[in-house]
């Protein structure tokens, strides 16, 4: 079970990302919140751009969660996202 402290946690670090412009300030904030899983540093990026389920990269190709992870964290830093929301 998930506590308190740990969602402040990530709120914590999801406002600090929202503010990122950098492929490093967002590593940072991982790094800063203990935040190292792969899987996790990618639900965190789509829980701030507000992306509800992310499929893969177009195309359909087969690709390793450090890959996606480093695809959305390209779309994150890019910023477009920001204009939807």
């Amino acid at each position: 079970m998930i506590t308190a402290e740990e969602i402040n946690k990530i709120e914590k670090a999801r406002m600090e990302l929202f503010q990122c412009g950098t492929k490093e300030e967002a590593e940072a904030v991982f790094v800063r919140y203990s935040i190292l899983d792969i899987e996790a540093k990618t639900a965190l990026l789509n829980r701030c751009m507000q992306v509800q389920d992310a499929y893969g990269i177009p195309g359909g190709k087969e690709v390793t969660p450090e890959a996606f992870y480093s695809e959305t964290l390209n779309f994150f830093v890019d910023g477009q996202w920001r204009n939807l929301i």
